[in-house]
């Protein structure tokens, strides 16, 4: 890689870092290590969406949609 390369990477990396945040890795190793069960078998930190202050009916037919189109497909 050039020189140009490398500073091009590092500037798209810290732009990143500054929209996205830490990275979702480096956030479950510092929360595993902070944690008094981080060392327990199976111990995992896990990505999860939330919705709040949304209705929650835009997602549910959509879904129910997915759901019974095989049924009506008699697939």
């Amino acid at each position: 890689m050039t020189s140009a390369a490398v500073t091009d990477a590092e500037e798209a990396a810290a732009q990143a870092r500054a929209v996205y945040g830490e990275r979702f890795v480096d956030k479950a190793r510092r929360v595993q290590a902070q944690s008094p069960h981080g060392r327990r078998p199976g111990w995992a930190v896990r990505p999860v969406i939330v919705k709040s202050g949304d209705d929650c009916r835009q997602v549910r037919a959509p879904a129910h949609l997915t759901h019974a189109t095989p049924k009506a497909c008699h697939i």
